[in-house]
């Protein structure tokens, strides 16, 4: 497990964290809204159907029922059973045999699972429906996120802390970097659950709204994930003492960033204003203080 950062780096357009600073308040969102087509959303479907789970499911008793190897399953399981007892009566001449008596036993142990498959999906979906994030970063000198997430440049971060909340803490995940993307229920697990090679799959829906692309990695992102009921607004307060310093984007227009200075002092008068501007020879930025007499001139 990561530790927490003491620090946390929200990017935003100037209009949004110029609104951001009018509200004293971070935008939730829901996952929909992140604009990354790997996350999970509350109109996600199934990724299988019941033809496909039957299919497998015959195509697994086929294997392990001719397999060399005994079946490592939960011998009392009832698929189990039956894996057993047809191994040792020996009673098939083919594996179209066999294929032909499981079409006859399989439909209606499938359409039992698949109807739990179903459930669970209603269930995640309700939930992520339900779920507002924030994203914020550690990476405060990736290019990337400034480009993306702070208007080609022209945006700005405001840096946080939120470490004496510990409300706000206990929500704060950081995101996963795996291979390949989340994976709602695998038809292999829920087969596996079906024949008695596993007893339980354990499911974390929270897990779903961490994953982000491993090539993102070097952002170093954490999120904010908390359910919000349906009549509350979409925002987060937050208030003076968690304000650490105002970031303006390397191409923010100057009246702007005045602009943005002024709103920003209104509510944290005594935090830094920083304008980032681009290293002499390298493809990096460096952060000059800023005062308002500079902005004047």
């Amino acid at each position: 497990m990561n530790p927490q950062p003491t620090a946390l780096n929200f990017f935003g357009s100037f209009a949004q964290i110029n609104q951001i600073l009018k509200l004293s308040a971070l935008p939730l969102y829901e996952s929909h809204q992140l604009k990354d087509p790997f996350i999970p959303t509350k109109t996600m479907t199934i990724e299988f159907n019941r033809t496909e789970m039957l299919e497998s499911t015959i195509r697994r008793m086929v294997g392990l029922i001719l397999s060399k190897s005994s079946p490592k399953g939960n011998p009392n399981h009832p698929m189990q059973k039956v894996i057993r007892r047809w191994r040792s009566e020996e009673r098939f001449e083919s594996e179209k045999d066999i294929r032909t008596a499981l079409e006859s036993l399989l439909p209606t142990v499938v359409e039992q699972n698949y109807h739990q498959a179903e459930t669970y999906y209603e269930d995640l979906r309700q939930y992520i429906e339900n779920q507002r994030i924030v994203r914020f970063f550690d990476n405060l000198n990736d290019i990337q996120l400034w480009n993306s997430e702070a208007q080609h440049y022209t945006g700005a971060v405001i840096r946080f802390d939120f470490s004496d909340d510990e409300s706000f803490m206990s929500q704060l995940h950081p995101a996963n970097y795996p291979t390949t993307p989340a994976k709602v229920l695998a038809l292999n697990s829920c087969i596996q659950l079906m024949l008695g090679e596993l007893n339980e799959i354990e499911l974390k829906p929270i897990e779903l709204l961490l994953v982000q692309n491993k090539l993102f990695k070097s952002q170093k992102e954490w999120r904010y994930v908390s359910p919000l009921d349906s009549d509350a607004k979409p925002w987060h307060p937050f208030n003076e003492q968690n304000i650490r310093a105002l970031y303006a984007g390397p191409l923010m227009p100057k009246d702007k960033l005045a602009q943005l200075q002024q709103q920003f002092h209104q509510i944290a008068p005594d935090a830094p204003v920083y304008q980032t501007v681009t290293a002499e020879h390298s493809f990096e930025f460096k952060f000059e203080a800023i005062s308002t007499e500079e902005l004047q001139q």
